[in-house]
C-alpha cells in the first residue's frame, strides 16, 4: 500500500525542484573574526541569497556595522569541454603498421575553456 504513494511523491519533488530552480546559498569564503571577510552568494541576482550573505556579515561583525569593500564576479577556476570526431574508416593494429597499410580516417578535436566564477562580497567591520 505504501508504494502507491512513492511515485507521485517523487514526481512532486522533481517538479518542485525544476520550478523553483537553484536554492539560494551564502557561505564564508574568508573570515577574520570581528574584522571582515569574503562572502560568496549564489545565485548572484537572488534577493534571498543577498539576505543570507548580509546575515553572515552581521554575525561576524557583532555589534559593529559592516562596509562592503568590493562586490562582483570572481574567477575561482576553469572548466574545459572538448570533443573528438572521426570521419572515414580507420584500420589499426599490429599487422597494419607492419604491412604498411595506411588509414584513411580524419580525426578532428575541439576544446573550449571557460572561467568558473562566483559572486563574492568583500567587507570589513567598522
Amino acid at each position: 500500500m505504501k508504494t502507491k504513494y512513492l511515485a507521485p511523491l517523487s514526481l512532486i519533488i522533481l517538479v518542485n525542484s525544476c520550478v523553483t530552480g537553484p536554492q539560494p546559498i551564502a557561505k564564508n569564503v574568508e573570515l577574520e573574526p570581528s574584522k571582515g571577510g569574503i562572502v560568496m552568494i549564489a545565485p548572484s541576482e537572488d534577493a534571498v541569497a543577498h539576505q543570507l550573505g548580509e546575515a553572515l556579515m552581521k554575525r561576524n561583525c557583532g555589534n559593529k556595522t559592516y562596509q562592503i569593500v568590493k562586490e562582483g564576479d570572481t574567477k575561482v577556476g576553469t572548466a574545459q569541454k572538448g570533443s573528438t570526431q572521426q570521419k572515414g574508416q580507420s584500420v589499426t593494429g599490429f599487422f597494419t603498421s607492419a604491412l604498411g597499410v595506411s588509414s584513411n580516417a580524419n580525426t578532428t578535436s575541439e576544446s573550449a575553456t571557460t572561467d568558473i566564477t562566483e559572486w563574492r562580497i568583500s567587507y570589513k567591520c567598522i
